[in-house]
């Protein structure tokens, strides 16, 4: 599969933060789920793949041409949403598309209508006294009316109420399905992401933690609640997070193919319980080294 993202050897250096080393390979097609906690260099990545800052060291492609050569026709392919989108705070709704419209080679303005209506964002509306999560909005709107091939949105959800959450997500999620069409989205919260990722990138102080399908990646974690004396002890060490509870205790794997076939018969007679793990909880796993 062809790649729409290339990120090599990626380098960008402040005075408290490093991006440092970085490399990622996203193919053509899917969701892309970027996770970490707050400050770990999500929107860095973004800001560079974006043009927005230099980096110190490394080469960024997209579909196939590298971002230093070829910035505007890589642009004219992004529907972009930054995490505080920069809109003009005295410009109305319906100005600010009209103007972002002049910048790429197709706009469809019947869409970006559509969009402000479902969204309940006023067209007539100063950017000023839009809320926060209509602000997002309206860079999702925008993002979504230029019909472009890769979707990079920074926290796209930040500030929405559960029901615009849910619409932007479903959209998001019909663009790779339906129009086989890249996104890629960042966010400190898992919830959600989980939902429609068909991949998962974990960032943490500025490294590449993990990058794997998201169901490869729920495969192998699970909570194993056993009863004493059910588990080999060869078995137990490989436990992270154990608890004992007044009935049973329960461990963290991150390899549970491994073991699934040792566990088969005391999960038959009742004395092992394997129980899915959230996607925050192996973030959160995994930055502490459990």
């Amino acid at each position: 599969m062809a790649a729409a993202l290339e990120v090599s050897h990626l380098t960008k250096r402040y005075w408290d933060f490093t991006l440092d080393d970085f490399s990622l390979t996203i193919p053509e097609c899917g969701v892309t789920g970027i996770i970490g906690p707050s400050g770990a260099g999500k929107t860095t990545l973004m800001n560079l793949i974006m043009n927005l800052a230099s980096p110190d060291a490394g080469e960024i492609v997209v579909f196939g041409l590298p971002l230093s050569e070829h910035e505007k026709e890589i642009k004219n392919r992004i529907g972009y949403v930054g995490e505080d989108p920069l809109f003009d705070a005295n410009r109305t709704v319906s100005w600010t598309g009209h103007f972002v419209a002049g910048f790429f080679e197709s706009w469809n303005g019947s869409r970006f209508r559509s969009l402000l209506e479902e969204f309940g964002v006023a067209s007539h509306k100063k950017v000023k006294d839009l809320s926060r999560g209509r602000t997002t909005l309206l860079g999702v709107a925008i993002a979504l009316s230029h019909e472009a091939d890769l979707y990079l949105l920074d926290e796209p959800t930040a500030g929405l109420d559960l029901v615009a959450r849910r619409r932007v997500l479903e959209l998001l999620s019909g663009l790779a399905e339906d129009e086989g069409k890249t996104v890629i989205l960042s966010s400190h919260n898992t919830e959600g992401v989980a939902e429609i990722a068909d991949r998962v990138v974990f960032i943490n102080e500025g490294r590449l933690i993990l990058h794997e399908e998201r169901e490869d990646l729920m495969g192998r974690w699970k909570w194993i609640h056993y009863r004493d004396g059910a588990l080999a002890d060869d078995i137990l060490t490989t436990l992270s997070r154990r608890e004992r509870r007044p009935f049973s205790c329960k461990g963290l794997t991150a390899n549970y193919p491994a073991l699934c076939d040792r566990l088969a018969d005391s999960i038959a007679a009742g004395d092992i319980r394997v129980e899915n793990v959230d996607l925050g909880e192996i973030l959160i796993s995994m930055i502490e080294g459990n």
